[in-house]
């Protein structure tokens, strides 16, 4: 069974942001139906890539991609009898999602409280560029504008400018992931409420494209701004410069071209040993990152010669083995043909009667007990002319709107779920993050030995005197709202309080390499035997099963493969 099965999801803007989060329901198995307007339909379908031998409305793959396991409704909501049929359609979703600028709906009397008011307990989402409120709702926007006002365009480029920046719709593709996050949750805490007795209300969810966007910078150019006083964040040092790391960076093999990230003073003794170059270890000018910053120029010359003399493959796996986080840099092709991602389904087969098939990306996470089922057909304009199918049970009695002068819940939607966090850096903290931010109690878990390594993975006396370990903000920017206990995971001991609190939990996330928690004796069915109800998330880089199924990376390493 899939996992949103009997889910009913409605679109009613068709931008790429209302589109993914909807995308992310269909692959999962809910029913989702796509309302657009008449002759060109939703703005998606007029995006690259095209095919220019296909119909205009149906020459977009990327709609394709967008649309694919969803029905394609016609409707022209200035039209009174084409609005009354999608407030019957809002009238029988369990979720609705719009992006039209703010108040655009309400103008046309299907804005999310006239859908409530037509009897639905939907819960509405709106995905907009800067949100319902404030001076800049109104303004328009792009992924271009989104990434320039976060500043994560601001340390990529060459160092005179311009800055570059990222294709495609990566600001909206996160954006519809992060109101995707908000709305399960809050399926989950009506379902909860309900089952514990206590009222539910109506919901109505103000996503921001340009607030969820600041994610990918609150680590970095934001937290260092407001945290150090207010000095500037450091601006663009070149192509392939990222302070503080270094080498963080791709060079040219003998074919192909080589990932490389050295970060820790042991990364980088093992990649000067693997290149055959153990006078650059043993050199005291390069032992730390920032040191080898300030000789970058000289270190990549010799990088450079040295990577020449093999070919990618061969500095990938060995690297690898020596837990050096390298990565393949593939060509578009070449990561289509990549038999680790062919082996792990990452891609999916995408059908339209006028596009034929074509490979696209599958879905980012694997749920075991009730799988996804990306891809399939993608509809044509307006194929389908009909409403929800019958279902056992029809809902009960519209919920009540929150009344004004009630006292305001300041409870999130996952109150009372106890998560336990053993990831580090950036992508698992993140991730817990989110269910701090909706009410979990999250518990992180760290060894003082090998604690977060965004905390500063460079430890000298100095920043210990200083209390750098604490103050890193980084680290403190993505484990906000979560308690903290060190547990050496290594020690019988450790191991014992981690089972003991896991039984406690609804869920446990961590990740590592695929091989560290197994190492550790503390693998997925242990966790599972002292927890049978458990939702283990695992994050190893590149997935759970396949070769790499125990190579190390950063971010940068997934980036660059």
């Amino acid at each position: 069974m899939s996992a949103f099965a009997g889910l009913r999801v409605l679109d009613l803007s068709g931008t790429v942001a209302t589109a993914y989060c909807a995308k992310l329901f269909a692959d999962f198995g809910a029913e989702v139906i796509q309302v657009e307007p008449p002759e060109h339909g939703a703005p998606v379908r007029g995006l690259e890539p095209t095919i220019a031998s296909a119909p205009p409305a149906e020459a977009s793959a990327l709609s394709a991609w967008l649309s694919a396991g969803k029905r394609s409704r016609v409707l022209d909501l200035a039209d009174p009898r084409d609005l009354e049929t999608a407030l019957a359609l809002g009238a029988g979703a369990d979720v609705v999602i719009e992006g039209e600028r703010p108040g655009a709906l309400s103008a046309l009397g299907c804005g999310a409280a006239d859908i409530q008011a037509a009897g639905s307990r939907a819960i509405v989402c709106s995905i907009t560029w800067f949100g319902q409120t404030g001076p800049w709702a109104h303004w328009h926007g792009s992924d271009g504008v989104v990434s320039a006002l976060a500043g994560a365009v601001r340390n990529f480029g060459p160092a005179e400018g311009p800055p570059l920046f990222a294709s495609g719709y990566p600001v909206q593709i996160l954006g519809g992931l992060t109101a995707f996050v908000a709305i399960v949750a809050c399926l989950i805490g009506r379902e909860r409420r309900v089952e514990a007795g206590e009222p539910s209300c109506l919901v109505h969810l103000d996503t921001s494209l340009y607030e969820s966007a600041l994610c990918l910078t609150e680590p970095g150019a934001v937290a260092a701004y407001n945290w150090q006083e207010g000095d500037p964040a450091p601006l663009r040092l070149g192509i392939n410069r990222f302070w503080p790391t270094f080498p963080a960076s791709i060079y040219r093999a003998a074919d192909g071209w080589i990932g490389v990230t050295a970060l820790t003073p042991a990364q980088w003794r093992s990649l000067c040993e693997l290149i055959g170059l153990p006078e650059l270890a043993a050199d005291p000018r390069y032992v730390l990152a920032a040191d080898r910053h300030g000789a970058a120029d000289e270190l990549d010359a010799t990088l450079g010669r040295a990577f020449r003399e093999r070919s990618a493959e061969y500095w990938f796996h060995e690297g690898q083995a020596r837990r050096l986080p390298l990565a393949l840099v593939p060509t578009p092709e070449e990561l289509l043909r990549c038999p680790q991602f062919g082996e792990r389904g990452a891609f999916a087969t995408v059908e339209h009667r006028d596009l034929g098939t074509f490979q696209g990306p599958g879905v980012p996470f694997r749920l075991h007990g009730t799988p996804a089922r990306p891809g399939g057909a993608a509809p044509r304009l307006g194929s389908s002319s009909d409403g929800w199918t019958r279902r056992t049970g029809e809902r009960e009695a519209p919920l009540p709107p929150r009344s004004p002068t009630a006292g305001r819940d300041v409870r999130g939607p996952l109150d009372g779920l106890r998560v336990v966090d053993l990831s580090m850096g950036w992508a698992g903290p993140l991730a817990a993050r989110h269910l701090a931010d909706l009410g979990a109690d999250v518990i992180k878990i760290e060894s003082c030995r090998h604690f977060d390594w965004w905390r500063g993975w460079e430890v000298t006396e100095q920043t210990l005197a200083d209390n750098l370990l604490e103050r890193a903000w980084p680290y403190n920017t993505v484990n906000r709202n979560k308690r903290g206990v060190t547990l050496d995971l290594t020690t019988a001991t450790g191991a014992r309080l981690l089972k003991r609190l896991v039984g406690l939990a609804d869920a446990c996330l961590e990740n590592f390499a695929g091989s560290v928690m197994p190492k550790l004796g503390l693998g997925r069915d242990v966790l599972l035997a002292e927890n049978a109800n458990l939702v283990m998330l695992s994050m190893p880089p590149f997935g759970a099963s396949g070769d790499w199924r125990h190579y190390r990376a950063y971010g940068s390493t997934v980036e660059q493969a």
